[in-house]
């Protein structure tokens, strides 16, 4: 079972999105990836939600369930939803019914197990003759879902847990539970959430983020604030649901104020210190301090994405050579990203040139290794043992031996270790990775994998300095190594061809996986062409019932799929850059003291382990196994 921290959500409707297009941009905007999805819309307006599934499948966004809203509601003040709210009012129930139909078809369709919606105000009575229309209503609401394998959910609030508990065993129901939302308990002043979250327990199968605090005028709505800021005791809360054994979503819901995105944020950020499980967490209040090792073009490139994270602050600067240690990389060039320059305010940043002065400064929480492979080893172990979180650019080492020590030593710290592989992150390569998982268009028949450029002339007495570096093979064609890995497995074996032009290590090469379960997959590496070619990244997979096509050289659309019996289109998934998912990735790993299940360092060894088999094909011209 995943951890609670990888089951929470965004309620869709607390966005108030147009369409589907906006939901997504909002979704990526909170970095939350799962939604509560309110189905009305999608009722109301296909045209603004077409190819919904298909699309969140392309953003990388998981629909946890539905939720719809009945007719003729009206929140104006207590009275007022009672009379109106839920199914309960008879005058609305015939419109009801007919579009819980509707959503009920919606739902299947986008392959949900769980729709949430509000009753209504229960009577307390169950002689009241209302409460057997009720109960024939509910009923009737979850035979519509249970035709197509949908289980419900009601939710709290409007009545009090007792009165929920006994309606629900009159029910006799299973596949109807309980949404549960502790601020709706003191919204509606029906009593302790948590004591009502006890009694529903059995019943439980989503719950609600969200905060409150009660009214001191009987009779009036009390007041939905940020969680974090009501009286919802969040720690109880959290403890509760793992005493009961909860095993489903929670869902982050805003109903009210100004600013819901920005308070959305903030309760993720309330809430994973609690629920991230043990390790060193540092609270989301206060950023992860960094001290970046190394001040070349990988340098410039983090420093561009710690200035975009709000929870990372750079406080140190190390360079033994002295270079850029004024924080000014606007001399500073590479092969990938914008030419912008790059100017970090030096302001509360302390320069160094002796590395072992910067490990000695207690403030810094995570070193980012930035700095020549060679001195990738020493750097990451001392800083492990130092106490510190280490990023260690690729390759973490020049050989898996050497990277082997350096797993070691982050297995006996108590920090967090993680290579460096922007690929894994990078937005359509993610979606490539999770379109193979899921098999969604069928086995993978064929994949190609380009990465070629001009030689490096930046950082030169490093990079063409083979026997340091590993030439192009280690620290270009590296990227389509690992990434093969991580798409289909170790490989069995490969088989190389290459030539080394100028490191004195190989730097060019075509390689051939031989992977578990078959497909023909080969990659192309090296930085050999004439200067003025540039940079060109690119992949084709043929699936058995589609194929996918990436070319960075493409900047408006840079993914195409040619699916069976569909028209070409582009597939967008994101403009975030890699650098900064996966800089922003390792920070939330530190917060929540759940080390990256993305790049493991068992993964940085592993990727090693196939370079080096590829350089031994290379210069025996035969294929070598793992």
């Amino acid at each position: 079972m995943s951890s609670l921290l990888e089951r929470i959500a965004i309620c869709s409707w607390s966005l108030q999105p147009d369409n589907a297009e906006a939901l997504f941009n909002q979704v990526r905007s909170a970095e939350i990836p799962r939604v509560q999805l309110a189905l009305d819309p999608l009722r109301l307006n296909p045209r603004g939600w077409d190819r919904f599934l298909e699309r969140c499948r392309d953003n990388e966004i998981e629909i946890v369930s539905g939720m719809f809203v009945t007719e003729g509601e009206d929140y104006s003040s207590l009275e007022s939803i009672r009379r109106t709210g839920g199914i309960a009012p008879h005058a609305t129930w015939e419109t009801n019914l007919k579009n819980i139909r509707a959503n009920a078809e919606i739902a299947a369709a986008l392959g949900l197990k769980l729709v949430t919606f509000h009753a209504g105000f229960m009577p307390h009575d169950p002689s009241d003759p209302d409460f057997e229309i009720l109960i024939g209503r509910v009923r009737e609401v979850a035979d519509v879902f249970a035709a197509n394998g949908i289980e419900i959910a009601l939710e709290t609030g409007q009545e009090e847990a007792e009165t929920l508990r006994h309606f629900l065993k009159e029910l006799g129901r299973a596949a109807v539970g309980v949404n549960f939302d502790p601020a709706n308990m003191l919204l509606y002043d029906k009593g302790d959430p948590i004591a009502a979250l006890r009694v529903l327990s059995p019943w439980l199968k989503q719950c609600h983020i969200k905060d409150a605090k009660k009214t001191r005028q009987p009779g009036t709505w009390g007041e939905e604030v940020p969680v974090g800021t009501g009286e919802v005791d969040w720690p109880s809360f959290f403890d509760t649901l793992s005493e009961v054994g909860f095993t489903g979503y929670c869902a982050i819901e805003r109903e009210a104020g100004e600013e819901r995105p920005k308070d959305i944020r903030t309760a993720w950020e309330f809430v994973a210190p609690l629920v991230g499980g043990g390790g060193a967490v540092i609270r989301s209040t206060s950023p992860v301090r960094v001290g970046i090792v190394g001040t070349g073009f990988v340098a410039a490139t983090h420093i561009k994405a710690y200035q975009r994270l709000e929870g990372a602050k750079i406080v140190g600067l190390c360079n033994p050579s002295g270079r850029n240690l004024d924080g000014d990389f606007s001399n500073v060039t590479g092969n990938i990203g914008s030419s912008d320059p790059v100017r970090l305010d030096m302001a509360g940043v302390e320069a160094y040139r002796d590395f072992e002065r910067m490990l000695a400064n207690p403030s810094i929480d995570l070193v980012d290794v930035c700095s020549p492979t060679s001195s990738h080893v020493a750097q990451t172990i001392a800083a492990l043992q130092a106490g510190k979180h280490v990023l260690c650019e690729k390759p973490i080492a020049r050989s898996a031996e050497q990277a082997r020590t350096m797993v070691k030593a982050a297995s006996e710290s108590a920090s967090f270790f993680m290579p460096g592989m922007c690929l894994r992150f990078w937005p359509e390569w993610a979606w490539l990775k999770r379109t193979v998982a899921e098999n969604r268009y069928g086995k993978v028949l064929a994949a190609r994998f380009r990465r070629v450029a001009e030689p490096p002339w930046w950082g030169q007495a490093n990079y063409l300095y083979g026997k340091h570096s590993g030439g192009a093979l280690f620290d270009l064609h590296i990227h389509d190594t690992d990434f093969v890995q991580y798409c289909f497995g170790k490989p069995l074996s490969v088989f190389s061809s290459g030539y080394s032009k100028f490191s004195g290590a190989i730097d060019h090469l075509v390689t051939q996986y031989t992977i578990p379960g078959g497909g023909l997959i080969h990659a192309e590496g090296g930085w050999a062409m004439t200067p003025g070619f540039g940079f060109s990244m690119a992949y084709t997979v043929n699936f058995e019932r589609a194929t996918a096509d990436y070319d960075i050289t493409r900047t408006e659309a840079p993914l195409r799929l040619f699916e069976e019996g569909q028209a070409p289109r582009d597939v967008r998934c994101g403009s975030d850059d890699a650098f900064f998912l996966e800089l922003k990735s390792f920070l939330d790993s530190i917060r929540c003291g759940k080390a990256s299940s993305t790049v493991t360092p068992e993964d940085g060894v592993v990727t090693l382990e196939i370079c080096e088999a590829e350089e031994e094909s290379v210069q025996s011209g035969r294929p070598v196994s793992l």
